[in-house]
């Protein structure tokens, strides 16, 4: 799915969990930050290989802000995380990080999996486009 998504040249990844889409996302960006809240999940991810044109950092994603704009933003599986009352100021902070022109890119569950979730209580859960996993690519 990574091979199809126009990522740009200067990446940043939120939530990159273990690295999985690391990976991928080193292989076609100049340069991936790649941002997690865990340093136990950091771990896992640096591990996955020598990435010379990643790197990584811990930050809680509800309060770290970028020094620089990137051309992609992409997260996989967080946007189901982000409560409902904090989805505003996140696509806000999103906004923010991309360079002109750039694109946020995030890939989550569509509506069929929400029935086996277990979450959200404080509002309605976002939903997606589909029955089945969804990549979704925005330009700004």
């Amino acid at each position: 799915m990574v091979d199809d998504l126009p990522v740009g040249e200067d990446v940043l990844e939120l939530a990159c969990g273990t690295g999985q889409w690391t990976v991928r996302l080193a292989a076609r960006a100049r340069s991936v930050l790649a941002v997690a809240a865990t340093a136990e999940a950091l771990v896992v991810a640096r591990a996955r290989g020598p990435f010379p044109n990643v790197r990584f950092l811990q930050a809680d994603l509800f309060t770290w802000r970028p020094s620089r704009r990137y051309d992609t933003v992409l997260f996989a599986f967080w946007l189901s995380h982000v409560p409902p009352t904090r989805l505003s100021e996140f696509w806000s902070a999103v906004a923010a990080m991309l360079a002109p022109g750039g694109r946020a890119i995030f890939v989550d569950d569509g509506p069929a999996a929400v029935a086996d979730e277990d979450g959200v209580t404080d509002g309605l859960s976002p939903r997606c486009c589909a029955d089945s996993t969804t990549a979704v690519s925005t330009a700004w």
